[in-house]
């Protein structure tokens, strides 16, 4: 808690208070993971500081750490809570993650300002929930209500963009049948709209009602099925992919954030077929 105590110093500049802030949600991260199971955090590099897996041997209980316990680095952190805590936004952890390291290695500048904060607090508030804390354990009583009203801006603000895009795109979409829109406007829209990422499903547009997709690249999970088709025995896997984002190419609506996605009541996750060349590994050469 000490972290975050700095962080909110105000006597500190506002480099000093990402930077300690940026130290603050790494720990959290870590604590979240820690209390599923401490090997989560640890290291199973084998470098100069672990010697052959030490630090997870230690995690573990097999063996007495020595007091060189190295855990895993901050972008990893994230990507492992992003699995394990629903709404967990990864990339915004990195952001904060990135202007640290920034500070670090290159002194430069962190904005702190109220948008840094607003992407900030709604990622301590889910791992601290994911960790059944409330948020004045955290950050003590006589600062929760100053914390909860940028939560608070935070999610209004999100429902406000998601509003003004959805506006947009119908306004759009209305052009469009009226043939009012210009070819490089439909080029543009197809641009924007194109998905590039590793998986995709069909999804209703919330602002024409077309069809549009819901996409991302994390896969969370997967299954084995398998079924006999006329052709011969089909083997394959569900695949269950955390959403990052959505298109539509028909009204050129694009969430291109989380929590707009979230805001839109659209599924966090998604489930695609893949056959079973996507899981084969290649075989090892013996010459």
């Amino acid at each position: 808690m000490n972290f975050i105590n700095k962080a909110l110093d105000p006597e500190l500049g506002p480099d000093e208070q990402g930077f300690w802030a940026s130290s603050a949600l790494e720990l959290l991260g870590k604590a979240t993971l820690a209390k599923i199971h401490p090997t989560l955090i640890a290291d199973i590099r084998n470098n100069d500081r672990d010697r052959g897996g030490d630090s997870l041997l230690a995690a573990a209980g097999a063996i007495r750490s020595s007091g060189d316990f190295v855990s895993i680095a901050a972008t990893t952190v994230y990507s492992r809570c992003a699995r394990v805590v629903q709404g967990f936004d990864a990339g915004r952890a990195g952001l904060v993650a990135r202007d640290r390291n920034a500070y670090v290695h290159s002194a430069s500048a962190i904005r702190v300002d109220d948008t840094w904060w607003d992407r900030f607090w709604p990622l301590v508030s889910l791992l601290l929930a994911s960790q059944e804390r409330h948020l004045e354990e955290y950050v003590g009583v006589d600062r929760r209500e100053e914390i909860e009203s940028v939560l608070a801006r935070a999610n209004e603000h999100t429902q406000q963009r998601l509003t003004t895009l959805i506006k947009v795109a119908k306004e759009r979409h209305e052009r469009l049948q009226r043939g009012e829109v210009t070819e490089r406007e439909r080029a543009d829209i197809g641009t924007r709209t194109r998905v590039m990422a590793s998986y995709a499903e069909s999804h209703r547009c919330p602002a024409c009602g077309g069809q549009g997709w819901i996409y991302g690249d994390q896969t969370l999970d997967s299954d084995y099925i398998g079924s006999t088709t006329p052709s011969g025995d089909y083997v394959g896997f569900i695949r269950e992919v955390a959403t990052d984002g959505f298109a539509c190419g028909d009204c050129g609506l694009v969430l291109s954030d989380k929590s707009l996605v979230e805001h839109a009541n659209m599924p966090l996750e998604f489930e695609i077929e893949d056959d079973e060349s996507d899981y084969l590994e290649p075989e090892y050469g013996n010459d």
